[in-house]
């Protein structure tokens, strides 16, 4: 069994009971104060990443959508598979 199908195997309710008992002593441990700023911390890091990764994709599938409609509607729709094609023959050749 590997890991990828271990993580797939969980329910989100047995997360929820690992991230408890594992998470649930950190209360008693530390200073509650600064396990809720290092939790804010920690949300603002993941939150940054995730805009980050959506921003990419955006930023990427709109010029993609507006050059193909553009090559589509001067030379046809198979325009864009053989510029896409040469593109490609031209990131591995160089």
């Amino acid at each position: 069994m590997t890991i990828q199908s271990l993580a797939f195997s969980f329910h989100h309710s047995d997360l929820l009971c690992i991230g408890t008992v594992a998470a649930g002593p950190l209360g008693d441990l530390l200073n509650q104060c600064r396990l809720i700023i290092g939790q804010i911390r920690l949300s603002m890091i993941a939150l940054i990443i995730v805009g980050m990764v959506t921003s990419a994709s955006a930023i990427g599938i709109l010029p993609a959508r507006t050059i193909s409609g553009i090559l589509t509607g001067l030379a046809g729709w198979r325009s864009v598979y053989l510029v896409s094609a040469a593109l490609m023959l031209l990131m591995i050749c160089a």
